[in-house]
């Protein structure tokens, strides 16, 4: 099954077979997930839209037209609409709740070394950091340095040009660099 394209396990899902469905989630779970984390910054919320983000694919699989788009440019921009429609709606959140949630412990884990303590709270800089983006500059960000995107990808996947997605990224790469200045000077990284 692993051989199959995604366009073919589409066709095999809209044909009837769910379990074709199955396949497609294994496949790109992971980079939902990955894009999901980074722009709201807690596992558990990451983990309910990357659900949602497969809800809504499935139910609507039948508008995937895979001349448009790839099926992972589609998923992620569904995954993108969502996370923004639920950023709106969002309350604020205090920093204070942000940090009991994000203790960055977690016990089945084991033991840290010094070297991983710091490794992650440089990553919780950044991921605040990422997060203080303005939204279309996280997510050209996230897509182009995290995801690896090429901006052809990011364009489709935000509703806008190619320019449009590289002045996005450009904006957020040199905000960031503003924002983590401080790293350095600290001796964080």
């Amino acid at each position: 099954m692993s051989e199959l394209s995604d366009a073919e396990l589409v066709s095999g899902v809209l044909s009837g077979n769910r379990d074709f469905f199955a396949h497609l989630i294994d496949r790109h779970r992971n980079r939902v997930f990955s894009v999901m984390l980074t722009a709201v910054g807690n596992r558990d919320m990451a983990e309910d839209l990357t659900q949602e983000t497969f809800l809504k694919a499935y139910r609507n699989l039948g508008s995937y037209d895979s001349a448009q788009a790839k099926f992972s440019t589609w998923l992620l921009t569904i995954a993108t609409r969502l996370r923004i429609d639920t950023h709106r709606r969002a309350k604020p959140e205090s920093s204070l709740d942000r940090m009991q949630e994000d203790k960055g412990f977690d016990p089945d884990s084991g033991v840290r070394t010094d070297r991983g303590l710091e490794q992650e709270a440089v990553g919780q800089v950044v991921r605040d950091a990422i997060g203080r983006l303005p939204e279309r500059q996280r997510v050209a960000v996230t897509l182009k340095h995290i995801e690896g995107l090429p901006f052809s990808e990011i364009a489709q996947i935000m509703g806008c040009t190619v320019n449009s997605a590289k002045v996005h990224a450009h904006r957020g790469r040199n905000r960031l660099a503003q924002l983590l200045g401080h790293i350095r000077e600290e001796g964080l990284a």
